[in-house]
């Protein structure tokens, strides 16, 4: 599924449409070059989730958590480009909880059967956002997305 987004607000809409489609322990890998978007995306999913907190990029501390309807775990990889040792980003993730791993490209996405990833990219002011199921509860997931933003 590829859908075309105008606006940081028409973003954060997306995710929020995300965040209360999620049903289940959620992996949602996010990629797209720096101030794609990707923040935005979380912080709509947070809103989905009934997270009250400010979402913001975790990119210096590497991971934070929220508490909503479900827990979110929200991780910016960024730094950790070129390590090659076991980061326990697999620990991250708990019955009905949210991960969101920002700058996936960087780790060993091996380490997750399923998952959901996005891809954000540029078109001059708007944004292409491309979702790559991997499983079954991700392919119904997309299901109640595509619902929700028509």
């Amino acid at each position: 599924m590829e859908l075309i987004i105008n606006n940081a607000q028409d973003q954060k809409q997306l995710g929020e449409c995300i965040g209360k489609a999620i049903t289940d322990t959620t992996i949602i890998l996010l990629d797209g070059e720096l101030g794609a978007g990707k923040t935005t995306l979380t912080q709509g999913i947070g809103r989905g989730l009934d997270i009250e907190e400010t979402i913001n990029s975790p990119t210096f501390t590497i991971a934070k958590q929220y508490e909503g309807s479900r827990e979110l775990n929200h991780l910016d990889v960024y730094r950790l480009e070129g390590l090659d040792e076991d980061m326990g980003i697999e620990d991250y993730v708990y019955d009905g909880s949210v991960l969101i791993i920002e700058w996936s490209k960087f780790i060993d996405t091996d380490i997750f059967d399923e998952y959901l990833h996005i891809q954000i990219d540029y078109l001059d002011e708007a944004r292409k956002i491309k979702f790559t199921p991997y499983g079954t509860y991700y392919e119904e997931l997309l299901e109640k997305v595509s619902k929700c933003i028509i």
